[in-house]
């Protein structure tokens, strides 16, 4: 049913045709967008105006036979690149029947995977012309075999592997991405290489028993985080110029600004060098050289509560505990769970609305 939609206003229209339409905005979002609702800035009833000129026009079945033509081509394209490149790199072995090419680097150890086992691998994924598509970047990625992960082709070619084994698997569209390929990344049709390594193959029960132990080596190291964190604010709290506000939030003025003091809605422009209780540096608008802008209740409690005491100018040094910084949640790969933070922090202003 296009009544009243723009199909409707394009049924009218012969090719060459140009034409202005007037369309009802609840019958455009609602019937051809097919959208849930008209959006809130445009009334229902609201005349929207189309100009419209028709190029071309082609019956279903014409356009299913050239569809069928124009991938048919791309396939055909996608072969030759696979034999040019094959050629190129002196590669003779034959194709499984899936089509997959299986070139085994490394042989590794053990039996190859079965469904139910857990595989921690290293990959890096290119097309066939060498343009990047993904890599694990050394850090394995876990995940477990016989549950869809990845391409058809993955699977299989990992599926071959022992543990500690290397391969290269060339990935043809058929077993890969297909047709839809993968956004801007993949294109449809395209042939994908991994350069693959198996770092662990573990049964269920070896998995879940690692997994148990991990657990358990991190609620010790999160118990050892929040007594070092404690002892450390304990301490510090004693020390000349250092101030306790209710809330545990430690701070040390370094210079006292004479501006006003931000609301909790203010954004606001500041400089600041972040580390652990350590000194391991985790994050500084002062070495990146650029100040930071955000509003005062857009970040972590410790934060929050002391920008809304510092005048414009000031610069303190934060010495903030665990529940007002990130708790037991872990941030990126310096900070963990139950960890205190120190922040030298300088209020630049607040930035006008």
């Amino acid at each position: 049913d296009y009544q009243g939609d723009i199909y409707e206003a394009i049924g009218m229209m012969k090719v060459g045709d140009s034409a202005s339409f007037l369309i009802r905005a609840d019958s455009f979002f609602l019937k051809t967008a097919r959208s849930q609702s008209v959006p809130e800035f445009i009334e229902p009833d609201a005349m929207m105006y189309f100009d419209i000129k028709l190029l071309a026009a082609e019956s279903q079945e014409a356009f299913q036979a050239g569809e069928t033509e124009r991938d048919q081509e791309m396939m055909d394209q996608e072969q030759e690149k696979l034999e040019k490149y094959l050629a190129d790199n002196d590669i003779t072995i034959e194709p499984y029947e899936s089509g997959l090419y299986f070139i085994e680097e490394l042989e590794g150890n053990g039996p190859t995977p079965k469904d139910g086992d857990w595989i921690r691998a290293n990959f890096d994924i290119t097309l066939i012309d060498g343009t990047p598509v993904y890599s694990t970047a050394g850090t394995p990625v876990e995940f477990k075999y016989g549950q869809k992960f990845d391409t058809d082709g993955f699977t299989e070619g990992v599926g071959m592997m022992k543990n500690g084994g290397k391969a290269l698997l060339i990935v043809p569209s058929a077993i890969g991405l297909g047709k839809p390929g993968r956004g801007e990344i993949v294109p449809p049709f395209g042939t994908m290489l991994y350069d693959t390594e198996i770092v662990d193959i573990l049964s269920a029960d070896e998995y879940a028993k690692r997994q148990e132990q991990v657990r358990t080596e991190k609620s010790k190291k999160d118990e050892q985080n929040a007594i070092e964190s404690a002892r450390f604010l304990q301490e510090n709290k004693t020390r000349e110029g250092i101030t306790e506000l209710p809330s545990g939030l430690q701070y040390k003025i370094v210079t006292e600004g004479s501006g006003p003091k931000p609301a909790l809605t203010d954004r606001v422009s500041v400089h600041y060098h972040g580390t652990l209780i350590d000194g391991t540096i985790f994050d500084s608008s002062v070495d990146r050289g650029t100040p930071s802008s955000f509003t005062v209740n857009g970040v972590i409690a410790g934060w929050t509560e002391a920008l809304q005491l510092m005048p414009v100018g000031s610069k303190w040094i934060l010495y903030i505990p665990s529940e007002l910084a990130y708790g037991s949640n872990a941030r990126g790969d310096v900070i963990e769970a139950n960890m205190a933070l120190v922040f030298e922090v300088e209020l630049l202003e607040i930035v006008k609305k």
